[in-house]
This record gives C-alpha cells, sequence and structure tokens, in this order.
C-alpha cells in the first residue's frame, strides 16, 4: 500500500513541474510579446525614414 507521505510528495512534485511548465510557457509568450513590439517599432521607424 502507498503512504499517504509519498502520494503527498508525488502530487507536490507534479505540481511543481505544471508550475514550472506554466512559467516556461508565460516567458515564452512574453518574449513573443516583446518581438512583436520590437518588430513593430522598427517596421514603424522604417516608414518615418521613407
Amino acid at each position: 500500500m502507498i503512504s499517504t507521505t509519498s502520494v503527498y510528495l508525488l502530487t507536490d512534485k507534479a505540481r511543481r513541474a505544471r508550475q514550472m511548465l506554466n512559467t516556461r510557457q508565460i516567458l515564452h509568450d512574453l518574449a513573443d510579446s516583446v518581438t512583436d513590439v520590437l518588430t513593430a517599432s522598427v517596421a514603424a521607424r522604417d516608414c518615418m525614414h521613407d
């Protein structure tokens, strides 16, 4: 029989892994947003120089 402690440790480990994945996803989305903003600002700057 699995003890309550090991079940708790497993669920805790799974939760932390999921949080890390969520954090990585957030950072990835943030990087995409920053890239979009930079691309837009470069395009705007190019338009002003024309």
